[in-house]
């Protein structure tokens, strides 16, 4: 939750500004009023902005998908993560996360190896498991009477390649987005606008930094995908 500095209905989004705004127009400084704002809510031209995503207007619900593979790009692990038309994690479903033993997968890490081992589940498994968990997600339909589905964020192209493996297309949109490629774009927008570039790298956890919310090596699964849900949350607000 952030804070903002009100002046009659002007908000600035520092003590500073908005004192020196209240000089300049000789204002009572009794007349700055503290204001909270939500995790979705910024300072944008001396009001608040509430960020809603279009995504409703494509009928279907937003989340991230993020596929642990090996270094064989052998997938173990699946999270999927819905999320509000803000971008942020939904806090009545839990995320969906499984490893998934495909057969041959061999995960980098001592954790990852042991938890393929112990809890590893078959195909045909996780589409039960992710239909069931999909239900409970209850996305309803469209205003048209259409079920809606998914429609999911890929980090990278890669990724949107190793989910096609699991089998559980029909649950997703076929229009997808990718962060890498909204990387990309936002540099391109920037550099046009005469603005520095801001992504120097193709990676979503370089992303998340410059978004505010460092993603650290031992963050794995939901909790890395609600840190890049926030990030994402942010960099709509602010670009």
């Amino acid at each position: 939750m952030g804070q903002a500095f009100k002046v009659n209905e002007k908000f600035f989004n520092s003590r500073e500004k908005a004192e020196s705004h209240m000089k300049s127009n000789k204002i009572d400084p009794t007349g700055l009023e503290e204001v909270s704002l939500l995790d979705y809510q910024i300072v944008r031209k001396g009001r608040v902005v509430v960020l809603s995503s279009a995504v409703h207007h494509q009928r279907h619900a937003p989340c991230l998908v993020l596929v642990q593979v090996d270094k064989q790009n052998i997938p173990f692990r699946l999270t999927v993560t819905p999320v509000d038309n803000a971008f942020l994690p939904r806090r009545d479903v839990l995320p969906f996360d499984m490893f998934i033993n495909l057969g041959g997968a061999n995960p980098g890490s001592d954790a990852d190896r042991a938890a393929l081992v112990a809890a590893g589940y078959s195909l045909e498994d996780l589409y039960e498991l992710f239909s069931d968990w999909f239900e409970k997600c209850s996305l309803g339909v469209s205003a048209i009477q259409e079920p809606r589905l998914f429609l999911p964020m890929y980090t990278t192209m890669a990724q949107y390649e190793s989910m096609k493996e699991l089998h559980i297309d029909e649950f997703f949109t076929h229009p997808i987005r990718v962060m890498e490629s909204i990387m990309a774009f936002t540099n391109d927008v920037s550099w046009m606008q005469g603005k520095e570039v801001e992504f120097g790298k193709d990676s979503y956890t370089q992303f998340a930094v410059k978004c505010r919310h460092e993603i650290d090596r031992s963050d794995k699964g939901p909790l890395r995908l609600d840190k890049l849900a926030r990030a994402y949350n942010y960099h709509l607000l602010t670009r």
